[in-house]
C-alpha cells in the first residue's frame, strides 16, 4: 500500500472511533458525563472528505451489512471502553477516559486527545468530528478494524469529517456471539475474469444452475468442516478472523484459502482474488482467457 493510501486507511480506521486529535498528558475531568453513560452500540457510520468546505466524497457504513457488533461503553468516572466484538476469538478492547461538557465529547487513549461534538436524542447518540489532512501522521497508534474503508486515491482533500449514530443497549458486549459462527450454505458463486487488475468478464452460478449448496460450519474453538450434501463428503479445518480477512486451512491442503468477507442484508459475502483457473473446476469448466480470477461466494444462515 503507497504512502498516501496507508495514511487515508489510518484516517479511517481511527476516525470512524475518534473524531479530531492531537496530543496531551492531561487527563480529562468527567464533567457531565451522565449524558453518555451506559454502553452504546454503533448503527450507522459517514466519513467525509471536504476540499475548501464541499464534501467531495462519502461513504456510509451500516449495522448488519458491513459491521455487527462495535460499542462505546461509558463509566462513571470518567473511563471509556471501544470495544470491537467482530473481532474473533476475543472482542478487541481499547480503553481511554472521556469528558463532556458544553456539548463536545473528549475522548483520550494513550497520549491522543479527541474532540467529538455530541447531541443525544432519547436512546441515541450522534457524534461528529473532523480530522485535519495534517494530523493524520498522529493516528499510527490506533489499531481499529471497521471493515470499511473509504479511499482518497487520486482526490485531493483537505479534512475528513466522520459521524457515527450510536444506540443505548442493553447488550454485553464480551458474551455477543460472533457473527461468523454458525452454519452458512452457499446460495450463489460469482466467477469474475481479470485482465490487468480490471474485471473484464463474469459469470453467475447459482443452485438452481447445480452449483452445489455445501455447508461452511463455524465452530467457537477455530474449527471448521465444509460439508458437501451431495456426497456427504465432510472436509474440516481450522479458521482465523481479523482485519476484514477469514483464512481457511483445511487439513491435507497444501496452501490456506483466504477470504475477504463483507455483509449484506444478513448474507455473508466471502471473496477470494487471484484464484487459478484450474481451482475453479467445482463452481465452472469452461474459461476465456483472463489473467486470473476472483471468486464471490454468497451464503446464508
Amino acid at each position: 500500500m503507497n504512502t498516501i493510501k496507508r495514511l487515508l486507511s489510518l484516517c479511517f480506521i481511527a476516525a470512524v472511533a475518534f473524531g479530531s486529535c492531537k496530543k496531551s498528558d492531561d487527563n480529562p475531568r468527567p464533567d457531565d458525563q451522565i449524558d453518555v453513560i451506559g454502553t452504546w452500540k454503533l448503527k450507522e457510520k459517514k466519513l467525509e472528505g471536504l476540499k475548501d468546505g464541499k464534501v467531495i466524497e462519502t461513504e456510509i457504513g451500516t449495522v448488519g451489512k458491513d459491521f455487527q457488533n462495535w460499542y462505546m461503553q461509558f463509566a462513571g468516572d470518567g473511563v471509556v471502553q471501544i470495544i470491537d466484538s467482530d473481532e474473533f476469538p476475543e472482542p478487541e478492547i481499547e480503553k481511554g477516559r472521556y469528558s463532556l461538557k458544553e456539548g463536545t465529547l473528549q475522548v483520550i487513549v494513550d497520549d491522543s486527545v479527541i474532540d467529538f461534538q455530541v447531541i443525544r436524542k432519547g436512546n441515541a447518540l450522534t457524534l461528529v468530528g473532523e480530522l485535519d489532512w495534517g494530523d493524520l501522521d498522529d493516528l499510527d497508534d490506533f489499531d481499529f478494524d471497521f471493515d470499511v474503508e473509504i479511499e482518497y486515491e487520486g482526490i485531493d482533500v483537505d479534512i475528513v469529517r466522520v459521524s457515527m449514530t450510536l444506540e443505548k443497549t442493553d447488550e454485553d458486549p464480551m458474551k455477543v456471539e460472533h457473527f461468523l459462527l454458525g452454519s452458512w450454505t452457499i446460495e450463489q458463486a460469482v466467477v469474475e475474469g481479470v485482465i490487468d487488475w480490471e474485471v473484464a468478464g463474469s459469470e453467475t452460478i447459482t443452485v438452481a444452475d447445480g452449483l452445489t449448496p455445501s455447508v461452511y460450519d463455524f465452530k467457537s474453538d477455530g474449527t471448521v468442516t465444509i460439508t458437501d450434501p451431495e456426497d456427504e463428503e465432510v472436509r474440516s479445518g481450522t479458521y482465523n478472523v481479523g482485519w476484514g480477512e477469514i483464512t481457511i486451512d483445511l487439513d491435507g491442503e497444501d496452501e490456506d484459502d483466504q477470504f475477504r468477507y463483507a455483509f449484506d442484508d444478513q448474507r455473508l459475502i466471502l471473496t477470494q482474488q487471484r484464484v487459478s483457473a484450474e481451482d475453479l473446476f467445482d463452481f465452472i469448466d469452461e474459461f476465456d482467457e483472463y489473467d486470473f480470477y476472483n471468486l464471490v461466494l454468497t451464503l446464508s444462515k
